[in-house]
């Protein structure tokens, strides 16, 4: 920006100089520097603002809007700023008058402009070919006549009354992005040589706001592709998952089941658990990145968290005969949390532990006070170890580091616990005297006093057994479909079924159901605008079952009016309770 206002102030210098020696007797000097001073303020004042306006918005056509408006009213009496597009052709982001009764003109003028072909006498096009400006201090009619015998663009021009105009290209990186259209009429001021340099500043300026704006745009088509992908990766994979799950389920509920085929089942089951796990993470890492992670915040007593996450990972403790030791030595253990979320992250680590731990090894999960305020938790393993050059990218997402490169999973998990854990304001760090040596993994968190009343928890009801219901089930993968179906009617619901939304919307007008139980994907349409129809046409509820499970599909479909939504894969006991759960809500709505 500086060496754009050197320019100009050297340009008006000189041209100052030039009209003294042209006019005889120089005028007083004290008169040329506050003439010289006074325009060049003027023009820094004029750089400095358009720098402020371009850089206000990565909406460029409102950017630009505001720019135009700045010119007219310090510059230009009209404009025209148009953006280049391949295949070659032209689309006009702004433009403006200084009369407002006139603003239309320049602005058909350039939906004109982007409609015609690319005119090599049109000085539009020459400058977006070149990128070299030009300058006509004078314009007539007939220059006009000579690049168009259009009779709306003629018209046009007779209506503007141009008498002088200048183009410069909009580039950036070497590249020109768009063109800027300068003139003026009613003004009668002409166009010079020290206008053309600050037109050139501006539109550098410009050009710079408008390759911002295409990265911009860019980066949120990219955003959008991925989570586009991601959404359509966790469908594809859960969906399969759903019929093993609730086959495997089913039969380990089954008295008559064999022990001796009762372990390979549970390794199933846990299997397709366990890649069900690996989709969510690649689900929360979006969810964490985009900063949608909704968190209820909470008294929690740290210690009993502990305990519940120590159980959840002794099962695979067991298979490896590592043995999980808990010194809950802190004072103050009581955080303000969320249950779910410092559990996931809790859970990682020790789940990482144990499996980075060798068999018959040892993990140790301690904690200690710190300062007053806060509470610090080691998990120490005594397994492969870190290599320095990993630690500082440990908590990189994918970074799985040299020696985990034969331990399943996707790197992400350390990266999800950090996250979470600073979502609680605390920190996490990773320490390892290297291969071989173990490591420590070390989150620190804020305490909160002890409630000085703790409301005892009611003993929850028990579940009564739903009464049989009217089902729609409405799915277009056909395992999961039949072995849904079947595990429904065992479970005595009277169950009719439908692959496309056309079959749903026959045995709705021909059926009466009590729910509906649809995927949001069928191929005929969305599981969305079959609930909306419905629930508007017939007064169902329903429940979502679907491989879609981003924060904007949970969304939708409470919109659409789904009073539960699973994410495959589910169990047979998820399907069950969430009927019963909507079932209990219907019966208690008013008829």
């Amino acid at each position: 920006m500086l060496s754009g206002m050197r320019k100009v102030l050297t340009r008006i210098w000189k041209r100052l100089l030039a009209e003294e020696a042209e006019g005889g007797a120089a005028p007083p000097a004290s008169a040329l520097v506050a003439g010289a001073d006074g325009r060049a303020a003027d023009r820094i004042s004029l750089l400095v603002e358009a720098g402020r306006v371009l850089s206000e918005s990565l909406d460029y056509e409102k950017t630009f809007q505001n720019l135009a408006r700045l010119v007219l009213l310090r510059f230009a009496d009209y404009c025209l700023i148009f953006e280049l597009l391949d295949p070659p052709a032209m689309r006009q982001v702004a433009s403006g008058h200084a009369d407002p009764r006139k603003e239309h003109l320049p602005r058909r003028l350039g939906e004109l402009y982007g409609v015609f072909p690319e005119n090599p006498r049109l000085s539009l096009w020459r400058v977006a070919r070149s990128g070299r400006s030009e300058l006509v201090p004078h314009t007539t009619m007939e220059m006009a006549q000579s690049v168009t015998k259009e009779p709306e663009v003629l018209a046009i021009y007779r209506r503007l009354q141009a008498g002088s105009f200048l183009v410069v290209p909009l580039m950036a990186r070497g590249q020109t992005l768009g063109v800027m259209l300068l003139a003026t009429a009613e003004s009668e001021h002409v166009f010079g040589a020290e206008d053309l340099a600050l037109a050139e500043e501006i539109a550098f300026r410009a050009g710079q706001a408008i390759d911002n704006a295409r990265l911009y745009r860019q980066a949120q088509a990219a955003a959008r592709a991925k989570d586009d992908f991601l959404a359509a990766l966790s469908h594809e994979l859960r969906t399969p998952l759903t019929p093993v799950l609730l086959t495997v389920g089913e039969i380990l509920q089954s008295p008559k089941l064999h022990e001796s085929l009762r372990d390979g089942l549970e390794r199933i089951e846990r299997s397709v658990q366990l890649e069900a796990r690996l989709i969510d993470d690649l689900l929360d890492l979006t969810r964490i990145s985009r900063g949608q992670v909704k968190a209820h915040f909470e008294v929690r007593d740290l210690h009993r968290l502990l305990k519940d996450v120590e159980h959840l990972c002794r099962e695979r403790a067991l298979e490896k005969d590592v043995r999980i030791e808990l010194r809950l030595e802190a004072g103050e253990h009581h955080v303000w949390g969320d249950m779910a979320r410092l559990e996931q992250a809790l859970w990682k680590l020790l789940d990482n532990a144990v499996k980075f731990s060798p068999d018959g090894g040892t993990v140790e999960v301690r904690t200690s006070d710190l300062e007053r305020g806060r509470v610090r938790i080691d998990v120490t393993d005594h397994g492969i170890g870190i290599p320095p050059e990993v630690l500082p990218r440990l908590f990189q997402p994918f970074e799985r580091g040299a020696l985990s490169t034969h331990f399943s999973g996707l790197g992400l998990g350390l990266a999800i616990a950090k996250a979470l854990i600073d979502l609680h304001g605390g920190s996490l760090s990773a320490t390892s005297a290297g291969p071989g040596t173990g490591a420590t993994f070390t989150a620190v968190l804020g305490t909160v006093p002890l409630p000085v009343r703790q409301q005892a928890k009611s003993p929850a009801r028990p579940a009564s057994a739903p009464r049989p219901l009217r089902l729609l089930v409405v799915e277009d993968h056909a395992a999961t479909l039949e072995v849904l179906t079947t595990l429904l009617q065992i479970a005595r619901h009277q169950v009719k079924t439908a692959t496309d939304l056309a079959t749903a919307r026959r045995l709705a007008e021909s059926h009466v159901f009590d729910l509906v139980l649809s995927d949001l994907g069928l191929p005929d349409g969305s599981g969305l605008d079959l609930m909306i129809e419905l629930r508007d046409r017939y007064g169902l509820e329903g429940i979502a079952v679907t491989g879609y499970g981003m924060e904007d599909d949970l969304r939708r479909t409470r919109e659409a009016g789904f009073r539960e939504h699973l994410v495959k894969p589910v169990t047979l006991e998820q399907v069950t309770s969430a009927i019963a759960r909507v079932s209990e809500a219907l019966a208690g709505k008013p008829a």
